[in-house]
């Protein structure tokens, strides 16, 4: 009944800009985004007031695959109106989010269970949806943009920034601009700062962690590459490169453009798949198979500078993602016991020193927030897959896997209680 409402009053002849902008955004959430589309852009008018209209045809443009578009009016959108008051109480503490506008995409993406599309934030950001209480304090949305600076009397009075740009590949070239636009908040804490994630490429990561007690972190190199196949192939072999070795898009997560390459032909059909490329990352591959037959995969998560397990999986690939949760572990009960080992008592799972290395890894890394992606080697090594902020918090799997609850909620107040105390509030 509410989509015909909507569609019976897009068809009237004179609705006012206000009434345009309500029904294009009410249609945006009913998924009818051609029709958002067609009401809401002619209501903008370059003014601050436009932003949200910009934001929602943004992320219209993002799920069609219109990127530049996309990126472009999340630009203006960010210049027009670069300070979103999410909460606002003032009896609360303020935390400003800052963000990179010019570092990630808004997408249009529908909740399974309510139907309704939503502008979701991708790419080179950690999600704080988990993460702050909303009853201990208000919150404020910064979305940066290179080269421009607010107006004074737009900037607002916060207690505390919490950087979540968190990509030092996508993000990097902006987090210098950043450094310089949070010295306007003279005096505010600042966690995660720039500075610091910005050293958190793979690369720069491979340099700095390899070299700490009973760590190994495969090496891994950013190469250029000029659309020329075969000339990567050859300075593959100059770097020392041999097959198998792992390359993907700097900047992606998820696996996304992740491959395992067994021999000189996978390498060239990848390249020629990844068209418009620029550069790659360049990873050794270490077989970590245990004595099990089994790739396992740790998460942890460092939170004011303590050690919090978050998961523990195990899969028959050495790609391991979280759907293996439903195509092995609940199939085999003996890798949910280990997962359950893990995560109620980790430095008897790990054993002393691979423990204590993630501790070393924690002292170079030097971030307020990160996690670290790893496993055990069958010498007892500590394997680092990566080590950064560019990871998710979120329950998805709770509900299936039940005794992982307890953990992450745990997770949940570490993160709050350490905003609560850099304000003050503990």
């Amino acid at each position: 009944m509410a989509r015909r409402h909507v569609f019976r009053v897009t068809n009237e002849p004179d609705l006012n800009r206000h009434q345009r902008r309500l029904a294009g955004e009410l249609l945006f959430k009913l998924g009818h985004h051609a029709q958002a589309v067609k009401l809401l852009g002619p209501t903008i008018k370059g003014e601050k007031g436009d932003a949200d209209a910009l934001r929602t045809i943004s992320a219209i443009r993002c799920k069609y695959e219109d990127f530049l578009g996309a990126r472009q009016d999340l630009v203006l959108a960010s210049k027009l109106d670069p300070f979103i008051h999410e909460v606002s109480n003032d009896n609360r503490p303020t935390v400003l989010l800052v963000r990179c506008a010019e570092g990630c995409f808004l997408n249009a993406v529908r909740d399974m269970e309510t139907g309704i599309t939503e502008r979701l934030r991708k790419r080179g950001h950690f999600s704080t949806d988990e993460f702050i209480s909303i009853d201990d304090f208000n919150v404020i949305l910064y979305d940066m943009v290179k080269g421009f600076t607010p107006s004074p009397e737009d900037i607002p009075k916060v207690d505390m920034i919490l950087n979540t740009a968190s990509d030092g590949d996508s993000n990097g070239p902006l987090f210098p601009w950043m450094s310089e636009m949070l010295e306007l908040f003279a005096g505010v804490p600042v966690l995660n700062h720039p500075r610091q994630v910005a050293k958190t490429t793979r690369d720069r990561n491979a340099l700095r962690l390899g070299n700490i007690p009973h760590v190994l972190f495969p090496r891994t190199q950013n190469l250029g590459y000029n659309g020329h196949a075969l000339s990567f192939l050859n300075k593959l072999k100059d770097e020392g490169f041999s097959f198998p070795l792992i390359i993907r898009i700097p900047g992606t997560q998820t696996g996304i453009t992740v491959k395992k390459l067994e021999n000189s032909n996978e390498a060239l059909d990848y390249l020629v798949s990844k068209e418009g490329a620029d550069e790659f990352y360049v990873t050794e591959y270490v077989d970590c198979k245990n004595t099990s037959g089994r790739y396992t995969k740790c998460r942890c998560f460092f939170i004011d500078g303590r050690f919090y397990p978050v998961a523990g999986l195990s899969s028959d690939c050495w790609q391991i993602h979280s759907g293996d949760r439903y195509r092995i572990m609940d199939k085999e009960p003996d890798t949910q016991e280990r997962e359950k080992r893990y995560l109620s008592d980790p430095e008897d799972f790990l054993g002393p020193e691979v423990f204590q290395a993630l501790h070393d890894v924690r002292d170079v890394i030097g971030l307020e927030f990160f996690g670290i992606d790893f496993t055990v080697t069958n010498d007892n090594r500590l394997l680092i897959f990566e080590a950064n902020a560019s990871m998710r918090h979120n329950f998805d799997h709770a509900d299936n896997f039940p005794y992982t609850r307890p953990y992450l909620e745990t997770i949940s107040w570490a993160f709050n209680t350490m905003l609560r105390r850099r304000c003050g509030l503990t």
